[in-house]
Parts: C-alpha cells; sequence; structure tokens
C-alpha cells in the first residue's frame, strides 16, 4: 500500500515533508526549465526512503511507488549536487538546538570499523583486516557528543587506522565544523568530551593547538594537530637526534672537545649564550645544555656541524612532511631585528632600549607580522609531526636504538617543570623539551610516562601577544595536556 494511503513504516509524516520539502532543488516546470515532473516529489523521496530502511535492491521497489529508474535517477542527481548532504546538516543543526546545543558541533568522535563485502566488489577498493580478520572494506566515521553523523569516509579495509583517519577528503569535510576531534580507532565507543579545550587556552591569553596521542595504540586527542605552528626550541629534539645519530653511527666523535668563541655567540637568555669568555666542550655535552636548559649557541654549533640539510633529510625519512628547519638560530633571530627595521637582532635590543612606549607598542605590531612568527615562512613544524617524531624515538625508531635513548634520557632532565609537567604529579615522569620566542611562542613537547607502563606522546603549541602572561600559559599548556591524557585514558588508551 502506498505512503498516500495509509503508507510504509518509512513513509514521512506530513511535519517531517514539510522541512525536506524546503531544501530540495526548485521543481522543474517545463518547457525551459526542462521536462515537467510527472511524479510527485514526496512519493520519491518515500521510495528513497524506503530503500534505505528495508535494504531491498532497486529493481524490488513496490510498484505502487514511482518507477525504480525514476527514484534512483532522482537519487543520484540529488546525491551529486549535495541536497542529500545539505538535508542531512540541516536536520542535525535541529536535533542540535532542540537538545540545548550550538547549530554546528565544536568536537567530533571517530570510530572505524571494518566490513566483509561481496567478491564482486573490485579488489582495488578492498583489503584484508589484520586485526580483526575481515576482508572488505573501512569506513571512518565522525560524529559529534550526541552521536549525530558529521562525515563519512570508506576505504580498503588493510588500510591502517592511524593512515585512514587522516585522510584528505575526511577531514576536508571537518575543517569548518570541529575545533577539536577525539579519535578512537577501532573502538566501538568513546565518552563524549566534557571540557572545551579551547576555552582553557582563550582564560589564558592564547591561542593554541595540540596532539596528544598513546605510545601504544591508535588513539589521539588532537586541536588543530595539522596545522602549521613555529616550534621555537623544541627543534632542539631534532638538533639532538641528528647528532646523536652521527656518534652512534661513527661520524662524529661524541668526546672532541670544541672551542665555543664569545666573539659570535648566539643570543640567549640562559647558558653560554651568556659567558664573556671562550668556553670548550665536547659535542654530547653540548646536547646535554641544548635540551636541559635549551643553550642556543650550542645548539647553533651542533647545527652547523650536522647541516640543516641533514635535519630536514632526516624529517623527511621519518614521515614529518610537514616539518621544515630554515636556518640556524642566529640567522632566525637576525631576521626578527630585520623586520623591526634594524640591522639585527644585537641592534634591535639596543634600539629598544632607548625606544618610547608608541614605538615599543608600533615594533610589537611589526614583531607580529615578522617572518621567523609566520609558519609559511619560517622553521615550521605541525603538533603530529613532533608527536609523531617523538613516538618514534621512544620506539627506537627514528635512528640507532643508542641515541634513541640518549635524547630520551636527556629530555627526562630538562629543568624547567612549568608547563606539561605541571599537569601531572609524582609517580608519574615526564620528558620534555619546551620552546619560547619573543614572548610570542610557548610550546612544549614530550613523552609522560605513568607506573603501571602508559605512555603518552603531547606536543602543545601556543601563539599570544606580546607582553601575555607567561605563567598562566605555561600552566594552561599542563591543563591542556592533563585534560587530553585523561581523556584517552576515559576510553581505554
Amino acid at each position: 500500500m502506498s505512503g498516500a494511503r495509509g503508507g510504509y513504516p518509512s513513509d514521512l509524516t506530513d511535519k517531517q515533508w514539510a522541512l525536506v520539502e524546503a531544501l530540495l532543488p526548485s521543481v522543474r516546470v517545463g518547457p525551459k526549465g526542462g521536462r515537467r515532473e510527472k511524479h510527485p516529489r514526496r512519493r520519491i523521496v518515500d521510495a528513497i526512503f524506503y530503500i534505505v530502511r528495508t535494504g531491498c535492491a532497486w529493481r524490488q521497489l513496490p510498484k505502487d511507488f514511482a518507477p525504480w529508474q525514476t527514484v534512483y535517477w532522482y537519487f543520484t542527481w540529488w546525491h551529486d549536487d549535495g541536497t542529500v548532504e545539505r538535508i542531512h546538516d540541516a536536520l542535525r543543526s535541529r536535533v542540535r538546538e532542540a537538545d540545548g546545543r550550538t547549530a554546528e558541533p565544536s568536537a567530533g568522535l571517530i570510530d572505524s570499523q571494518s566490513v566483509r563485502t561481496a567478491d564482486t566488489v573490485p579488489a582495488a577498493t578492498r583489503g584484508f583486516d589484520g586485526g580483526k580478520k575481515v576482508k572488505g572494506r573501512k569506513r571512518f566515521i565522525v560524529t559529534d557528543t550526541l552521536g549525530l553523523l558529521l562525515a563519512v569516509h570508506v576505504v580498503a579495509a588493510n588500510v591502517q587506522d592511524r593512515d585512514g583517519g587522516r585522510r584528505p577528503l575526511l577531514w576536508a569535510r571537518l575543517v569548518l565544523q570541529c575545533d577539536f576531534v577525539i579519535l578512537r580507532l577501532g573502538t566501538d565507543r568513546i565518552d563524549a568530551m566534557t571540557d572545551d579545550i579551547r576555552e582553557i587556552f582563550e582564560r589564558a591569553g592564547c591561542e593554541g593547538a595540540l596532539c596528544v596521542q598513546p605510545l601504544e595504540g591508535d588513539a589521539e586527542f588532537g586541536l588543530h594537530a595539522d596545522e602549521p605552528v613555529v616550534p621555537a626550541s623544541v627543534v632542539k629534539v631534532q638538533v639532538a637526534l641528528e647528532a646523536e645519530t652521527s656518534f652512534a653511527e661513527g661520524r662524529l666523535d661524541p668526546c672532541e672537545r670544541v672551542t665555543l668563541s664569545a666573539a659570535d655567540r648566539t643570543p640567549g637568555p640562559v647558558g653560554i649564550s651568556l659567558f664573556n669568555d671562550d668556553a670548550m666542550l665536547s659535542w654530547r655535552d653540548m646536547v646535554v645544555l641544548m635540551l636541559t636548559i635549551s643553550d642556543n649557541h650550542t645548539t647553533d654549533a651542533l647545527l652547523r656541524r650536522v647541516g640543516v640539510d641533514a635535519l630536514n633529510a632526516t624529517a623527511t625519512r621519518l614521515g614529518l612532511t610537514g616539518t621544515v628547519i630554515e636556518s640556524d638560530l642566529q640567522t632566525m633571530l637576525d631576521s626578527i631585528g630585520e623586520d623591526l627595521g634594524c640591522a639585527s637582532w644585537k641592534d634591535s635590543l639596543a634600539w629598544a632600549a632607548g625606544a618610547s612606549a608608541e614605538e615599543l607598542a608600533h615594533a610589537d605590531e611589526r614583531l607580529l607580522a615578522s617572518r621567523a612568527l609566520n609558519p609559511s615562512q619560517g622553521t615550521r613544524t605541525t603538533p603530529r609531526d613532533m608527536v609523531d617524531l617523538l613516538r618514534l624515538i621512544w620506539t627506537d625508531q627514528a635512528g640507532p636504538a643508542a641515541a634513541c635513548e640518549r635524547v630520551r634520557a636527556v629530555m627526562a632532565t630538562q629543568l624547567t617543570r612549568h608547563r606539561i609537567a605541571s599537569g601531572f604529579r609524582l609517580p608519574v615522569r615526564v620528558a620534555a623539551k619546551s620552546g619560547s620566542l619573543v614572548g610570542v611562542i610557548r610550546n612544549e613537547i614530550g613523552v609522560i610516562s605513568y607506573p603501571d607502563g602508559r605512555r603518552y606522546a603531547a606536543a602543545v603549541f601556543t601563539r599570544s601577544r606580546p607582553g601575555s602572561d607567561d605563567a598562566a600559559i605555561s600552566r594552561a599548556i599542563g591543563t591542556v595536556t592533563a585534560q587530553a591524557v585523561t581523556a584517552l585514558q576515559d576510553t581505554g588508551a
């Protein structure tokens, strides 16, 4: 029996049809608008819902609907021109508003499911999921915290969860909808996130991006995890890895003593950068100063010895596609001085000492637009790249095992504990490397280790206006990391 005469359970009610009808393309009225439509659109929509609800073949569509070919033609038309998606999104927004939420979500949850397919499915679009022992396809589904659909992406089942969850087609759908997404791939359920990470950053007076993953497993908590950011001294982890790899492979003697001249010292707030006299250190001791107190001069000495090209080649080899080092620290600092209208970084400091408040305020605006603070022009990375780097170092996949072990050990002795570590208490241990630049950039990457063996890699990057509250932003870095780890632990990760 047709929907108009008593109907199928899948038929729309009058109220439902009123919502859907307004979202459909204009009706063709002929002659110039195309051939006049023969069948009522409501019956076309009812037929599509019948197919969806019953799962029957198109050719098995009951005869009291329009011919199946006609229904199929409308379905493909509305699918291809985005009508189906617009209807879905509009209805989802109404449901959210009825629940007291904003129309568009700020958080999303992603999961994957492998399903068997028939042998007639092309071999190029199916595969074998070794974990679930399923031959077929895998679908990635993103929902809001109410469970309402945001995006779907289908791949062959042999695509790893980590790779499939990052597919551009999937994330392009989410760019304008979600500020952060919790990934818990390969599970059936994830609890909704209760705290808004963005608000923590906003209260601290900064913008932030982060990525947190367990060292084992495929879960992830991310906020703008793939957006380019300024690494500042976080880049020193890459320098340390390159130097330690050179030691382990015999290309550089770690015990060789090198004189660091006071005449061409790289500026910095700590360490040898403040010395008045020449200093003599071994290469391996330079790594210690670079990672523990973030010494700039030893960083540049190591960087010039191993080479910027070598660091970028290693980043490429490790799959850190969003990470590029443009220069050493001295060159980067001098570029800031030049962008402020001075000959060098040293000259800009001398100018600032005698500048008026108005001149300094104008300089702050120019500072924010400087090349070094623009990820599209200066040294750059992404939160996800840095988490990937940490995971590779902690699993001895970033280089020789001895090199990875050495980087881990020295990072565990970083002097400052006011960022990621501030969000955790003993017996939880944190090995980290912080980074700051001209009162605008404050970052930290590190690995959090629990006594029961659970370990999490975290990368947090922030940006603020000059003069912002350093202590508040540093505490925020610890707070958001702790909340991200807790969210992952709540899912079993």
